[in-house]
């Protein structure tokens, strides 16, 4: 057990980082060099249905936007990880497998990830139960010589999708996708949320219609079928989720198919 971290206080980015170091790991592990050690039985089955990684959940490629044809959504990569701490301090193995999950992203052409989880730090009034997963990640990250861009956004309560104005969304979507083009100039890139469904599917939406024109119907259809978990974020009376409504609210506002 990995003492300097203090679960479940938040994690100081720095001793993050430093427990990486004080883990080790094994020779292969260094930044871009193959990892094969990460068996697909760590994530659940039902991440993987339909994806073309058998070790990251959801993870997809977008095909070619504006040029780039390396850029790909998916799950948190340390996201199986993160789950099975419940608060508790990570081994040695733990990290060492954090690790070797961000090391198959980099084998994978992966440069840059954008985080679109909730980045805020945990206080008495707010939680924030993704905080922890996030902070993984990050160093992780760092320790195979991926690049850890963050967009922090919440599916539900203050200040969130739920409660935004789609002016305010679509800002947000909007500088997300050019992040997204200025990184996949340099290298691959992976954006995600923790499951890689509801705030990557609207992201991926606005990618598809906006690069790839596709109709708001097609976008909203690959949303539901990438495990988008519409009947979760329906305000009452509504037939779509508050990230459906966002997102046609953002069609709209972008120009017409030639």
């Amino acid at each position: 057990m990995v003492s300097a971290m203090n679960f479940p206080l938040p994690l100081p980015q720095v001793v993050l980082t430093a427990a990486f170091l004080l883990a080790g790991a094994p020779p292969s592990l260094s930044a871009g060099e193959p990892s094969t050690t990460v068996a697909a039985e760590s994530a659940p089955k039902s991440a993987h249905k339909g994806a073309e990684d058998t070790v990251i959940g959801n993870f997809h490629n977008l095909g070619t936007i504006a040029g780039q044809s390396n850029i790909y959504r998916c799950a948190n990569p340390v996201g199986p990880v993160a789950a099975r701490l419940k608060g508790q301090p990570p081994t040695e193995a733990d990290l060492r497998e954090a690790r070797e999950r961000m090391q198959r992203l980099y084998d994978l052409g992966v440069r840059t990830v954008i985080s679109l989880q909730n980045q805020a730090p945990p206080t008495e009034r707010a939680k924030n139960a993704e905080y922890d997963e996030v902070q993984l990640e990050k160093a992780a990250a760092a320790a195979v010589g991926i690049n850890y861009v963050a967009h922090s956004m919440s599916n539900r309560g203050k200040n969130s999708l739920q409660y935004q104005s789609s002016e305010e969304v679509a800002k947000t979507v909007e500088a997300i996708g050019d992040d997204i083009l200025k990184h996949a100039a340099k290298g691959g890139v992976a954006f995600h949320c923790r499951s890689g469904k509801d705030r990557t599917g609207l992201v991926a939406g606005y990618l598809r219609i906006k690069y790839q024109q596709w109709t708001l119907e097609e976008a909203l259809a690959e949303m539901r079928e990438k495990g988008h978990v519409w009947k979760k974020f329906l305000k009452p009376g509504a037939e779509y989720s508050w990230h459906e409504e966002h997102l046609r609210a953002i069609a709209a506002r972008l120009p017409a198919r030639q």
